[in-house]
């Protein structure tokens, strides 16, 4: 509103109360263009105002937080290192020990075949007949030779008895003094004495079994080994013996003739095409 007796009006605005005069164009201007340089001014100063604050924070180092590092425990897997193999322990009977094992009868025995002439794969048993005295005689001192039978006899007159079970020589023996011994305790006890012995030479082992097989007698031929096999095989295919990659037979005392007898048959002929012969080599 005007205000009286001023020469100059003067407007009050009815919303701020200002007091503006109206005699001057250039007057009341200047309040416009006043009020654009604050507002300049001001922006400026609130845009300083920003820029001071993101600077501050820019500037202003951080503060990490602590962290606490814990070491892990570490694992070292474990690693068992390989064995040497134990050795096998050697159960084998020595033949100083076969009286007082075989006292009792235990079954099928394996023995050290240490003495034993040659090898498993080409075993001779005509060479290894002392060798299988001896140790029978380990057992009892009066052993003697009753038989021996074989399978797997090959035309060189040597056996394979490295592996295969149905290749063996069983040389059988007996002792004429346990024999005796055993009569006179039967009259008053009903224990058995163990009276023969096998010699049992197969799958590259020597086993031995004792039993109660008396003895042929007391004054049975000894054993004789004089005919070697090859010429005992080639005799029989003169009488008919047909040729075969293996054989088998027998030796035995034979006491009525007071002579040690081979016999010899190919393997899968039946008992008739057996041909015997005497320790010279002579057809019986």
């Amino acid at each position: 509103m005007p205000v009286a007796d001023d020469p100059q009006p003067v407007v009050e605005c009815p919303f701020c109360h200002a007091r503006v005069r109206l005699d001057a164009g250039k007057r009341a201007e200047a309040p416009a263009a006043n009020s654009r340089a604050a507002l300049w001014v001001s922006g400026a100063v609130a845009s300083l105002a920003v820029l001071g604050v993101v600077a501050g924070l820019l500037l202003t180092p951080s503060k990490t937080a602590a962290v606490t590092v814990v070491p892990m425990p570490v694992v070292v897997p474990t690693v068992k290192l390989p064995r040497a193999p134990r050795a096998a322990e050697d159960t084998r009977l020595k033949p100083s020990e076969l009286p007082q094992a075989l006292e009792n009868g235990r079954g099928w025995q394996e023995v050290d075949p240490a003495g034993m002439v040659g090898t498993f794969q080409s075993f001779d048993l005509n060479a290894n007949a002392a060798w299988a005295l001896a140790l029978a005689r380990n057992w009892s001192t009066d052993a003697q030779f009753e038989s021996v039978y074989f399978t797997g006899l090959k035309p060189d007159g040597t056996l394979d008895l490295s592996a295969r079970r149905e290749f063996n020589v069983d040389y059988r023996f007996a002792s004429p003094q346990l024999h005796a011994a055993q009569k006179t305790l039967q009259t008053v006890s009903e224990k058995k004495l163990l009276v023969s012995l096998r010699v049992m030479v197969s799958e590259g082992r020597v086993k031995v079994l004792a039993g109660n097989t008396a003895p042929l007698a007391a004054d049975v031929p000894a054993p004789r080994f004089d005919c070697p096999f090859p010429t005992l095989l080639k005799l029989a295919q003169t009488h008919g013996l047909q040729p075969r990659p293996h054989y088998s037979g027998m030796g035995r005392a034979v006491q009525h003739l007071k002579l040690w007898r081979w016999n010899l048959s190919g393997e899968g002929t039946s008992a008739r095409h057996t041909y015997a012969f005497d320790a010279q080599c002579r057809t019986l």
